[in-house]
Formats: structure tokens, C-alpha cells, sequence
């Protein structure tokens, strides 16, 4: 599975529990996979190693050739360009709630 650097060095690294295989596991063998309206994706997996599911939810938009990972269920209030084509979003407490890359 390609990653950003930017999933690498923090998204790991602030979540220590999330393992690739999980992600992995996610995007292969998803319970359950949602498309939404608004052509975004969800993919579920519960994780027995922690008792919990989870979400990953991505949209490609191909007029941009971009994807954007959505992390949370919180809203953006603040965005940063942290490298060449990535972007951040930020919760009001500072958390990253979505990339777009």
C-alpha cells in the first residue's frame, strides 16, 4: 500500500495503535464498504486486537487528480499546505481531521 510521507511520519505516529495491516485489511476485505453521494468512500473493519472498528474514508476527485483522506467526523476550521501538493486539515483543538493529497 503507497502512504504520503506525511501518513509515515505523523498520522502513525500520533496513533501508535493503527497498524498498516489494518489499513491494508481495510481497503482489501472491508465488512462493510459505503459509497456516499457525495462520492466519497467508507471502508469498516473491526479490529479484534483493539475491540473496535475501523473507518477509513477516502474521496478521489479526478479533475484534480487528488485524494482526500478523511480521518474524523470533525469539522475543518483550518488548513495547511505541509509539502508540495498536501494538505491538512485541522480541527479547532489542532488535530488533523483530513489530508488531501
Amino acid at each position: 500500500m503507497k502512504t504520503t510521507r506525511y501518513f509515515e511520519e505523523q498520522v502513525l505516529r500520533k496513533r501508535p495503535y493503527i497498524r498498516r495491516e489494518w489499513c491494508e485489511r481495510a481497503l482489501a476485505r472491508p465488512l462493510r464498504r459505503e459509497a456516499q453521494p457525495d462520492g466519497r468512500v467508507r471502508h469498516w473493519i473491526f479490529i479484534p486486537e483493539i475491540g473496535q472498528y475501523l473507518r477509513m474514508k477516502f474521496q478521489y476527485y479526478p479533475e484534480t487528480d487528488s485524494l482526500y483522506i478523511d480521518l474524523s467526523a470533525k469539522v475543518s476550521v483550518d488548513s495547511r499546505e505541509v509539502a508540495p501538493g498536501v494538505v491538512l486539515d485541522f480541527d479547532t483543538e489542532g488535530h488533523v481531521v483530513g489530508i488531501d493529497v
